[in-house]
């Protein structure tokens, strides 16, 4: 009989030791069997920490951003320890804030087990929108000589300004203050004042006006309410006039002319003598001159009468024979400019037309030469680009000139208030008899009365030169 087998099915079990048995269904000793399983899987947990937030102010809200978290199904937003949000994504929009304000935020992950730790805090400063500044308020204007300073509230935003005279930019100070300087005594100046800033310009303010106005001088000094024709201005005491049209000839050859109470509208040349101009008002200058070779120039007594010399190169009055008594005189390069016998008393001479530009320099009075001259109790006031208010310049020799008991008002744009005649090496001339005497010094701004000081060139051992009792205003000697 052939061999037999029968098929009989295996049965594979996985890592399974069967021990060995004996008959009597004992275990045979030191063999085992052993099943392994799969670890189990460990426990859920809250989401780790949010990173890399950040907080963008707006207007009015503040816009939080932050990185994923990973296993987070949610976020808290917190401002401070307030809850104040559940966002699902990684950002949130804060909005209803104060503009100004700082506010501080965190923020959590959640997941179905929890809330994971807070972030770090962020701050932001919501800020409405930038836009042009508000109009200036609270603008002022004072007028002072030949100038107008203007003031205004500083404007929130504000990195400039822009000052106007009518409809004409005139300057962009970054400060909340301008002067405006060079302008002409008793004419009236409208100004407005916007800000600017990266945007651009904001509304202009509301207009301001001013009137500069020659500085008041104190005391019995000669100025606007003594000096001049009289026309009832508050302070004067002489009878007032009512001028009349001239009509007579602008060169005056007649000797023993006498003119009164007349508006003159043109430049005089006197070559008569003894001609009388009296309680009048000139538009142009007066000079004495030489009616032929070799002839004596004219002379002419001023009284209370004012004279607008105008703008040329040249004296608004002059040059010999000249005798001036409460004159307001002001205009052309120099108001008085004398050779040889002249005397100015009681008189404002101020306002030259300033030429600095053209390499002028001006004086309220002025000799380059000459002898005889009398400058007693007038007020002196020398602008623009000026040498002095006294100028005794030696071109030629100087001679014979008292100069007492006048008011050098400060002049800053002068060099010195006075010179005294001498020189550096750079003249001809030589002085002598030259006294100063009681007169009195504004100190200025600078506490010099100048740009430089009072005086210069002054030789006290000069033949017959004299300085006496000259002193500040506050009676200290210069």
């Amino acid at each position: 009989m052939g061999a037999f087998r029968s098929a009989i099915p295996i049965i594979l079990l996985a890592s399974l030791t069967l021990s060995g048995c004996n008959s009597g269904g004992s275990s045979s000793g030191g063999e085992t069997s052993k099943v392994q399983s799969a670890s189990p899987a460990p426990a859920p947990t809250v989401p780790s920490t949010p990173t890399g937030l950040t907080a963008t102010a707006g207007n009015a809200q503040v816009a939080l951003s932050w990185n994923a978290v990973s296993g987070a199904t949610g976020y808290k937003v917190y401002r401070d320890t307030t809850l104040i949000g559940s966002p699902t994504s990684t950002s949130f929009t804060y909005t209803g804030l104060a503009n100004g304000t700082t506010y501080t935020y965190r923020v959590s992950a959640t997941n179905a087990v929890g809330e994971g730790a807070k972030s770090s805090a962020t701050t932001a400063t919501p800020q409405a929108p930038a836009t042009v500044p508000a109009a200036p308020t609270g603008v002022t204007v004072t007028p002072g000589d030949v100038q107008v300073a203007l003031s205004w509230n500083t404007v929130s935003s504000a990195t400039n300004y822009k000052v106007y005279r009518n409809t004409t930019l005139i300057a962009s100070p970054t400060s909340n203050s301008f002067t405006h300087t060079g302008l002409t005594n008793g004419t009236t100046y409208t100004y407005q004042i916007s800000a600017t800033n990266s945007i651009g310009e904001g509304a202009k303010s509301a207009s301001v006006s001013a009137t500069p106005q020659a500085p008041v001088v104190s005391g019995s000094w000669p100025a606007v309410y003594n000096t001049g024709y009289p026309h009832g201005l508050p302070g004067d005491t002489r009878t007032p006039v009512t001028l009349t049209a001239y009509t007579g000839p602008c060169d005056i050859r007649t000797d023993n002319t006498v003119i009164d109470g007349k508006l003159i509208n043109c430049s005089m040349l006197i070559y008569a003598q003894n001609v009388i101009i009296r309680n009048s008002k000139v538009n142009g200058f007066i000079k004495t001159n030489i009616p032929c070779q070799n002839c004596a120039y004219g002379s002419i007594t001023i009284e209370d009468t004012e004279i607008d010399g105008g703008s040329d190169h040249s004296e608004a009055l002059g040059v010999e024979n000249v005798t001036a008594r409460r004159v307001n005189v002001y205009g052309n390069q120099h108001t008085v400019h004398c050779g040889d016998n002249c005397t100015v008393e009681d008189s404002w001479l101020h306002d030259q037309y300033d030429g600095a530009a053209m390499g002028w320099h001006q004086n309220a009075f002025i000799t380059n030469g000459g002898t005889n001259h009398l400058i007693r109790h007038n007020t002196l006031h020398c602008r623009g680009g000026c040498t002095a208010d006294v100028g005794l310049i030696p071109d030629g020799d100087i001679s014979h000139v008292t100069i007492e008991n006048n008011l050098f008002m400060a002049s800053p744009d002068s060099s010195y208030c006075a010179y005294g005649g001498s020189h550096s090496g750079n003249k001809s001339g030589t002085p002598s008899y030259i006294i100063y005497r009681n007169n009195v010094f504004q100190r200025g701004s600078n506490n010099k009365c100048a740009t430089y000081g009072p005086v210069t060139y002054f030789d006290t051992s000069a033949t017959g030169n004299q300085w006496i009792n000259n002193t500040w205003e506050d009676g200290t000697a210069v």
